[in-house]
């Protein structure tokens, strides 16, 4: 579950307002689950992550471009 965690310190990073505000934000699972086939001792995580934004009055454009370049990086089939 290390995403939740990347993903809010990507958004401190590159995000001016994230990284004023951090009691403003947060990341999350809000569900989530392993699936497996059972035919081989693998699995992977299906989980949802949301970001919660409060009080954000400025240029949405702002949070949209760094979430899509973390999106592009860690789930690019998205």
């Amino acid at each position: 579950m290390l995403k939740s965690k990347s993903l809010s310190t990507h958004m401190s990073t590159a995000c001016r307002w994230c990284r004023a505000n951090p009691e403003k934000f947060t990341v999350f699972i809000e569900r989530g689950g392993i699936e497996t086939t059972g035919e081989t001792p693998t699995f992977v995580y299906n989980y949802r992550l949301v970001m919660f934004v409060m009080d954000y009055t400025g240029d949405l454009d702002n949070l949209t471009l760094p979430l899509i370049v973390w999106l592009a990086e860690n789930q690019p089939q998205l």
